[in-house]
């Protein structure tokens, strides 16, 4: 069971991306037109790979009016910084 989860958090769950999308209801917005906002998080990624090519394409197609990246972007390795700078 431990493979078998390690596993999974090795290969499946990165790779498991998920594009939602959701209404909010602002009744007192006074901003006149809809604002499309794209939430990115936890792509975990060192440099540029697949994953976040994905995530791109994902939010492009949104056509977002902002993009807000939030938690867990970036991962080690955290001796040599320079690949998840780039």
């Amino acid at each position: 069971a431990i493979l078998a989860t390690v596993a999974y958090a090795l290969f499946i769950t990165p790779n498991d991306l998920e594009a939602r999308h959701e209404t909010i209801v602002l009744s007192n917005w006074q901003g006149g037109a809809n604002l499309r906002i794209a939430h990115v998080s936890d792509l975990q990624t060192v440099g540029f790979c697949q994953r976040e090519a994905k995530a791109a394409a994902l939010v492009n197609a949104f056509n977002p009016d902002l993009v807000i990246f939030t938690g867990d972007y970036i991962a080690g390795p955290f001796n040599d910084p320079a690949p998840a700078v780039a």
